[in-house]
């Protein structure tokens, strides 16, 4: 029977020591004592607990509870896809009152519609050039 746990890691004595790391953040925020118990978190904060369990691993999590706890922890888990997204968003222009990427908007599609007219000419040429080879 084949071991699937040695596969996950390449056995070499330069990889020494690999572990799953949410499972090894949680082992030793069992230690200190800040491991957030997802089953009362599920039905006393469900919000909270649908963040935890479906979103990224935070840091924030191990301030919930436990020594050195901070009250604003929760706020920010519940804010956190916002904090990402934040400087991904469109911003507008105070002058002209129209989002600053509209003129990239076009160079975009035109970038689209080249790369994908190229492509097209690409396979064409390659797919002449191996029908027609000896």
């Amino acid at each position: 029977m084949i071991n699937l746990e040695n596969r996950k890691f390449t056995d070499t004595p330069r990889h020494g020591v690999q572990v799953e790391w949410i499972p090894y953040l949680d082992e030793v925020a069992q230690e200190f004592g800040v491991r957030v118990d997802l089953w009362s978190l599920l039905f006393n904060d469900p919000k909270l607990w649908a963040r935890l369990y479906f979103g990224p691993s935070l840091p924030y999590q191990y301030r919930l509870t436990g020594p050195h706890a901070k009250s604003n922890a929760r706020q920010i888990i519940l804010e956190a896809k916002d904090r990402m997204e934040k400087p991904l968003r469109v911003k507008r222009s105070l002058r002209l009152g129209k989002d600053m990427v509209s003129t990239n908007e076009k160079y975009w599609k035109h970038n689209v519609f080249y790369t994908f007219f190229w492509g097209v000419i690409a396979v064409l040429v390659m797919d002449i050039f191996f029908l027609y080879s000896p």
